[in-house]
């Protein structure tokens, strides 16, 4: 006996699998060009910010000869002249009242910029805390009175100039 089996149906073939994409190339462009940038806006803030970063000394420049074989200038520009006595403006710094600057009343516009002011009148130049005989934090126009013997130190935005 022969045993008949049924026909076999056809079944469709499979779609083949397109062709594999190669995988995206990295952009690593845009993140370089970004850390470029912030690295130069930093550094542009970090010179803005910095008063003394654009100011050349002109007293190293004379006096030294050029590297490039030439002559030195035959006579050095004079050194800048210091007033007499003590001093009747002030920037940032400690200054002993009566041999730096003047004792007396002194009034500054406020901040310049975004720095904020600050004052301390001081018993010594010790730094301590304990030393502290005023200080402030002016975000306007002040005036300070400054005694014969202190010790005054100012940081900050402000320009202050003698007026009594």
């Amino acid at each position: 006996m022969t045993m008949s089996y049924p026909q076999q149906q056809a079944y469709p073939q499979p779609h083949p699998m397109p062709p594999a994409r190669p995988a995206p190339k990295s952009k690593r462009w845009p993140w370089i060009l970004g850390l470029i940038g912030t690295f130069l806006l930093g550094l542009i803030i970090g010179l803005a910010s910095n008063p003394n970063a654009n100011k050349s000394n002109a007293g190293d420049a004379t006096a030294s000869a050029p590297a490039s074989g030439g002559t030195a200038p035959s006579q050095a520009a004079p050194p800048p002249q210091q007033p007499a006595g003590p001093a009747t403006t002030m920037g940032n710094g400690t200054y002993q009242v009566g041999v730096d600057v003047q004792p007396g009343q002194y009034k500054t516009s406020g901040p310049k910029g975004n720095l904020p002011c600050y004052w301390a009148r001081r018993k010594d130049d010790s730094g301590s805390f304990d030393a502290i005989v005023a200080n402030g934090n002016p975000e306007g126009p002040t005036s300070l009175t400054i005694n014969q013997g202190e010790f005054l130190e100012l940081s900050g935005d402000c320009d202050w100039a003698k007026v009594g």
